[in-house]
């Protein structure tokens, strides 16, 4: 699957799965259901993100939950997958699969170091940028947060990726106040 998509040049611009039609485990499907927050990548857009949402009780199952949806945005672009996609680009891919529009996207705010961007120049990968405008006008929130990890390459900060979902998470299922505050 990955390795091929690589192997052709340009952007993928849709997904199948054959049969069209598999059963999706009832568990997962409950799990959805009962979510308090669903969390959509971080991860391969084409090739690890989308292709569970393709099973249609999944999909169902994620356009049906009142659970609050985030996609975790990649910080790269990949080669033969999301060849020139900024990160509007990738919630398009997401809803032209039939999956509703996430209700949080988050990206990372933090600079990539030189050092790190030679090691995507020689395959054409990019930053994946966000237009704020192009989420404001969708509706949808854009959350810019400092998640780049250490290493070699641009990779999501897996300690400040958990703490920011758990806080989500938390704040989703915070009781409202009993009484306003005064003014």
């Amino acid at each position: 699957g990955e390795e091929q998509l690589r192997e052709v040049p340009g952007a993928v611009q849709s997904l199948r799965i054959e049969p069209s039609d598999p059963e999706g485990p009832p568990e997962v499907v409950a799990a959805l259901l009962a979510a308090d927050l669903v969390v959509l990548g971080p991860g391969s857009l084409f090739s690890s993100t989308i292709p569970p949402a393709l099973v249609p009780a999944i999909r169902d199952a994620i356009n049906r939950t009142d659970a609050k949806l985030v996609y975790v945005a990649n910080i790269m672009t990949e080669v033969g997958e999301t060849d020139g996609f900024d990160a509007f680009a990738h919630v398009e891919a997401i809803t032209r699969h039939g999956v509703r529009a996430p209700d949080v996207v988050l990206v990372n705010s933090t600079p990539i170091d030189p050092e790190r961007l030679k090691n995507y120049v020689s395959e054409g990968a990019q930053v994946v940028e966000a237009s704020t405008a192009a989420f404001a006008e969708a509706g949808i929130r854009l959350m810019p947060v400092p998640m780049l990890g250490r290493g070699e390459y641009a990779q999501h900060d897996s300690v400040m990726l958990a703490r920011v979902l758990a806080e989500m998470a938390v704040a989703s299922v915070a009781p409202e106040p009993l009484t306003q505050p005064a003014p």
